[in-house]
């Protein structure tokens, strides 16, 4: 159910450019105009512009660009994922603090989203630079499979977030196995899970996605720029942030529960293995694997058993 505040955002998007009186609102919301004026500052303190004339009311002229909760829960379909935003100005690491709502019981779905990070990181504790202008977000799922099998959501996690860019922008992204997105043979966007779990239970999962969208590369620091790319970088204009965000969680709730709705080895896995395998960007290189401690060379095909 909204807020009185929440009904006033929704009234006043719906008459963007247009004045609204104060008494108009206060009838339709069933607040006082004290209420109203109240929830008019809030709301200007949240980022949103909106100019006051006396007696002829309140008009939105324009909207954050912001990743507010109130922003983007206007283009979910989803049931569970994010229906709860834990929302940050600046945090150090999404994923630290999903994993501490998690283990106070939070619910599936739950996101911790944020305009920059101070300390993201990604696999193997490598620094990730999340400055303001990308899309920096956890969410918790609490899967009911074996951990072993964990692994395969990082891997739809990537092919849920290169297809919604794809179909968004039409930039030609890959998957660099097994967690970073490509574009150009530089990294556009990287995935971080992190679980807690018992021998043969998953107690809860954090799927940290982090992508540099409206980000000018010369925030990056000179050694790294060469290694990386942004949305706005390749397109040469800023993207709508919170449409590509819902996009991600509408998308990866329907796949999720396809992938969860069968045994392990339904046939959602083959139609996986045939995702990754036309987003591979590493098919046909010269690569090094290190197993058991002896390093393998060879060509990389794909993947062919999940």
């Amino acid at each position: 159910m909204m807020s009185s505040k929440e009904k006033t955002l929704s009234y006043l998007k719906n008459r963007i450019g247009e004045f609204v009186s104060g008494e108009e609102l206060s009838r339709k919301i069933f607040v006082s105009r004290t209420a109203i004026w109240k929830h008019i500052q809030s709301l200007r303190k949240n980022g949103y512009e909106i100019k006051a004339v006396p007696n002829v009311g309140y008009m939105l002229k324009k909207l954050p660009d912001l990743l507010l909760p109130s922003e983007i829960s206007s283009f979910l379909r989803t049931d569970k994922f994010g229906r709860s935003i834990h929302y940050y100005k600046e945090i150090g690491s999404t994923n630290d603090l999903a994993k501490k709502l998690a283990f106070n019981n939070a619910e599936e779905g739950t996101i911790v989203v944020a305009e920059e990070q101070k300390g993201g990181r990604g696999r193997l504790g490598r620094k990730w630079i999340s400055p303001y202008g990308g899309i920096w977000f956890s969410i918790i799922l609490r899967p009911k499979i074996n951990p072993v099998d964990a692994s395969k959501i990082t891997l739809l996690a990537a092919i849920v977030t290169a297809n919604v860019i794809i179909d968004l922008t039409g930039l030609k992204v890959k998957i660099k196995w097994p967690n970073d997105l490509l574009i150009e043979g530089r990294k556009l966007a990287g995935i971080l899970t992190e679980m807690d779990a018992e021998f043969d239970k998953i107690d809860f999962l954090v799927l940290g996605i982090g992508i540099n969208a409206n980000i000018d590369l010369e925030v990056f620091p000179s050694d790294f720029r060469n290694k990386l790319t942004s949305l706005k970088a390749q397109l040469n204009k800023n993207i709508d942030r919170k449409i590509l965000l819902a996009g991600i969680l509408n998308e990866l709730e329907k796949n999720y529960l396809d992938f969860l709705n069968g045994p392990i080895e339904n046939s959602f896995l083959k139609i996986i293995q045939s995702r990754w395998n036309q987003l591979d960007g590493m098919a046909g290189n010269n690569i090094k694997v290190m197993i058991s401690g002896e390093v393998v060379e060879g060509i990389a095909k794909g993947i062919d058993n999940l």
